[in-house]
């Protein structure tokens, strides 16, 4: 299936789990209308996938200040809406 392109805004990740998080939002968005959703199908992939405590951010326009652990975070742009991917230090 065809993907549209993400705009990687910022990515402290290895490119492999980037471009994982990337086809998993694409997923989430096709299957999900509701922020809460989209965010959770992604957080749940990476919390199954490589262990627990990911946080995972959607929406059009919100602020942020966190911690997170080196070489797990993710910032991209899909469809209009921005994905924020960390796992929490």
């Amino acid at each position: 299936m065809p993907h549209a392109k993400a705009y990687v805004k910022q990515a402290d990740m290895l490119e492999q789990m980037q471009q994982e998080a990337v086809n998993h939002a694409y997923e989430a968005l096709h299957c999900n209308s509701q922020y809460m959703d989209i965010a959770k199908h992604v957080r749940t992939h990476f919390d199954r996938v490589y262990g627990p405590s990911w946080s995972c951010v959607v929406g059009k326009d919100f602020g942020t200040s966190f911690a997170y652990e080196k070489k797990h975070l993710i910032s991209f742009e899909l469809k209009g809406y921005t994905f924020l991917l960390f796992r929490g230090a």
